[in-house]
Order: C-alpha cells, then sequence, then structure tokens
C-alpha cells in the first residue's frame, strides 16, 4: 500500500508511505507475483493485514491535516488507470469488512491527465515518463516506484501546464457533486474534453501574456506550444 504525498501548491513531494500487507485468502505469493513485484514472501508475512494497513494510512493522512471530514485541506488520489481504486478498493474492503473510506472514492488517473495535456493517449506509466523526458526509477510494478514515478509525472504536467488534477474516475454510486468538488491544481473547470482543453488553452494564455507588451505579443503566442485550432 504505497502512497507519495504531493503538494499541488508547491510542486514538492511532502512524505512517503508504504506498507506491505498480509494476503489472508491467499498467503503464499506466487512466483509471477514475487518476479513482477519484487516483493518477497518474508516481506508479506511480517506485514500487517489490510484493516491495519488502511488504519495506518488513514493516521498516516490525519498527521499531515488531510483525509478527515473536519480537515482544511482537500487530497485527492492520482493513480495509474482506474482499476486498483475503482475495482480492487471496494471489493477488498467488502472482503475485509471494513468502511471505505471516503478519500478513496474518487481519483485522477494521471493518463487523463497526460491525454488532456498533451494530446496523446499514453501506452504507459513508462511511456509518460519518457514523453516528459523523465528517467523511469525503480523496478516497474514496484508499488512504491510505481507511486514515484507517478508522482513525478503528475509534477511535470502540473509545472509545464496549468492544468487541474481533478477527479476522473470514482466508485458506483458516488455523487457527481462529492467527486466533482475534489481537484488539485491551478483551475476548478470540470466537463467535457472539449471544455477542458479550452481551460487549459485559456489558462496558459493568461499566464504567458500577463505583462506582455502589445508589440511583444506576437512573439509570446508563437512560443506555445498550440495547434492553430487553439490560437484561433
Amino acid at each position: 500500500l504505497p502512497v507519495v504525498l504531493v503538494d499541488a501548491s508547491t510542486g514538492k513531494v511532502v512524505s512517503e508511505f508504504r506498507t506491505f500487507v498480509k494476503p489472508m485468502v491467499h498467503p503464499v505469493l506466487t512466483e509471477f507475483c514475487r518476479e513482477l513485484t519484487g516483493i518477497t514472501q518474508d516481506q508479506v508475512d511480517a506485514a500487517p493485514t489490510f484493516p491495519e494497513a488502511l488504519k495506518m494510512l488513514e493516521q498516516w493522512l490525519a498527521s499531515h491535516g488531510l483525509g478527515g471530514s473536519d480537515s482544511s485541506k482537500s487530497v485527492l488520489f492520482v493513480t495509474d488507470g482506474d482499476w486498483d481504486l475503482r475495482s480492487m478498493m471496494p471489493k477488498q474492503c467488502a472482503l475485509s469488512e471494513v468502511d471505505h473510506p471516503d478519500f478513496l472514492k474518487y481519483w485522477q488517473d494521471v493518463k487523463v491527465l497526460f491525454s488532456d495535456c498533451l494530446r496523446d493517449k499514453p501506452r504507459s506509466l513508462l511511456s509518460m515518463c519518457q514523453t516528459l523526458g523523465i528517467q523511469f526509477k525503480g523496478q516497474a510494478h514496484s508499488g512504491i516506484a510505481d507511486a514515484r514515478n507517478i508522482a513525478r509525472v503528475l509534477l511535470a504536467l502540473l509545472s509545464e501546464y496549468p492544468v487541474c488534477a481533478q477527479a476522473s474516475g470514482k466508485i458506483k454510486g458516488l455523487d457527481e457533486e462529492t467527486a466533482d468538488g475534489q481537484q488539485l491544481g491551478l483551475m476548478s473547470a470540470q466537463g467535457s474534453h472539449e471544455d477542458r482543453t479550452e481551460s487549459t488553452v485559456c489558462a496558459r494564455l493568461a499566464l504567458m501574456v500577463a505583462g506582455v507588451a502589445e508589440h511583444e505579443l506576437e512573439d509570446t503566442l508563437r512560443s506555445m506550444k498550440l495547434s492553430r485550432d487553439e490560437i484561433k
């Protein structure tokens, strides 16, 4: 259960959380699982159960003023794909007979954010790192390595594009108003891909041309990575 905490307002990594989880239904790891993730049998044998690990995560978030209903700060989980939080987490909470935390009911898929910014559908976390000029660090499919690389992709996108990381996925049955209110970044627009694209362009224009003299405006526009349709 790996998490890298990022402050979107500063673009800095604040802290990390990591714990293995003891499997209860299939307690012995397969050779495939060990080779794919780098996790050893001894690590999971000594790990807390899922309810204990989830409680540890909640306490860690609370130590940073996050996750609670009375928190003045917002938190949004950013994932590589929807499966972990849309399918696995609800099923695991039900199996372990624990409440599904509100902060894990909605999330931003970094692939969606990447696609909105670059208009290119990424194949994988590795391909996003390559496109952005980021060196992929650690073992692929290692939870903490993936979390660190997701954080690096997110920070690169927020730095290069004044966009908003906002809930792109949610569990079934969550009302739209709750999910739509969860966002990080510089803009709060929510809507279709075209709406978000237009908002992104407007924000980029505003940041780039603020304080630019009128005779310099044309050169400034040319320096932006915009399509002809966006400039129009």
